[in-house]
């Protein structure tokens, strides 16, 4: 039987998916779905270089049409996938046709979380998870002069630092004790309020936003905190989080827990269908939790690891988790996960620069599970390396910036 490889979804993970097929020689049939009127692009520069006027539209698509054309691999874009029939290995397209596959692959992203607040459909209010967002959010932000971000973590700090640097004024709302506190280290928390408040950024902690107001024409023109407290804004930008886009997954009867549900190959419930990317949960091969993550990384590896499964040369996803985000004149970077408040239990601090380049080493039970970087590039490379490999590093050694590290690699 002639196979036939559908992929549902227009990013990272799908275009790694059908280049790594035809780079391992699979030859036969391939269509990548998307719903998107355009080529897949690149998501993370859109709350950076893009949003800032620093990178063209046409430098965002992740591979041309020759590269599709040249790999014969069938690309329908504006086109939305209706229904998965697993028992008939089919799909519905919303044009009512229907596509018969050997094996799917779901890779549909996750969207925006909006909240239930009065006024939250004002013109002028935003979110950012693709690039038609990001061309409205571009555009208001031409002519805006404050900004109201609703959200402390990547996504709203790296707005912040984009709309600073083209002159806004920019207030950032957060319901929690710091910012970025799901993803980040404590002493991280803080090393960026303290520089976005220096670059110009006024930042509300622990404060909860009710409701969205706005004036005679329909445009926002500020937001109201729990307290009674009003903030005068003429854009508001949502950040406070996404949800795994799993309505397909969910209503064919597959699996789903904070996302589609996939095994140590990616496959999900139903064997033959596979998921990727920031709408699959798995199992961490390094904290043994169930865990969805939102990762350029995460989903070009797991579409790595489905391409090998496909062609019959299957391997257990083992990937190390990493992050980046650039912030001012800040790249922070990840190595690991910390998986929830008590997960760490030693940390040790390495500094190059003081207050401009450092990482902070973190253990659990006496062993390496999470580096922290900030500029610091050397250290975030060796602690991949280090953590993949399992090596040992001794914390002593690590806490003198003198060291060289490197000799722990060999």
């Amino acid at each position: 039987m002639k196979r036939h490889i559908i992929v549902i979804g227009g990013g990272q993970a799908s275009v790694q998916l059908v280049a790594s097929l035809r780079q391992h020689g699979f030859a036969e049939t391939i269509t990548l779905i998307t719903e998107e009127p355009i080529l897949p692009y690149h998501r993370p520069p859109l709350s950076k270089a893009f949003l800032s006027g620093e990178m063209e539209e046409s430098k965002l698509p992740i591979r041309t049409q020759d590269f599709y054309t040249q790999n014969d691999i069938k690309i329908l874009i504006a086109t939305t996938v209706e229904a998965i029939h697993p028992r008939d290995n089919r799909i519905t397209l919303s044009n009512g046709q229907t596509l018969s596959y050997t094996h799917l692959v779901i890779a549909t992203g996750a969207s925006a979380f909006v909240p239930s607040l009065k006024g939250i459909d004002l013109n002028g209010v935003h979110v950012l998870r693709s690039l038609q967002h990001a061309q409205s959010l571009k555009n208001d932000l031409n002519d805006a002069s404050k900004i109201a971000i609703i959200g402390g973590g990547f996504i709203g700090l790296e707005v912040a630092a984009s709309a600073r640097k083209c002159g806004k004024e920019v207030v950032i709302i957060e319901a929690q004790q710091r910012v970025m506190a799901r993803a980040v280290s404590p002493h991280i928390s803080d090393f960026f309020y303290k520089k976005h408040e220096e670059y110009g950024c006024s930042i509300e902690l622990s404060k909860n936003v009710s409701s969205v107001f706005g004036n005679d024409n329909g445009c926002v023109a500020g937001i109201v905190l729990d307290d009674g407290t009003k903030i005068e804004a003429d854009l508001v930008l949502l950040g406070v989080g996404a949800r795994p886009n799993i309505m397909l997954a969910q209503a064919a009867g597959i699996e789903v827990n904070n996302g589609i549900v996939v095994n140590a190959y990616c496959q999900t419930s139903v064997p033959n269908i596979y998921a990727a990317g920031d709408c699959a949960s798995q199992i961490n091969a390094y904290t043994g939790i169930l865990t969805r993550l939102e990762s350029i990384q995460n989903a070009t590896d797991q579409a790595k690891n489905i391409a090998h499964a496909i062609i019959n040369q299957p391997q257990i996803y083992k990937s190390l988790a990493w992050f980046w985000s650039d912030q001012m004149s800040y790249r922070l970077q990840i190595a690991g996960i910390i998986a929830h408040a008590e997960w760490i239990d030693h940390s040790v601090y390495r500094e190059k620069k003081k207050g401009e380049s450092f990482s902070i080493f973190h253990y659990r039970q006496g062993k390496l599970v999470v580096v922290e970087s900030i500029n610091d590039t050397f250290d975030h490379m060796f602690a991949r390396r280090a953590l993949e490999k399992g090596i040992i590093v001794d914390p002593q050694i690590v806490s003198d910036a003198s060291q060289d590290l490197k000799a722990l690699l060999k």
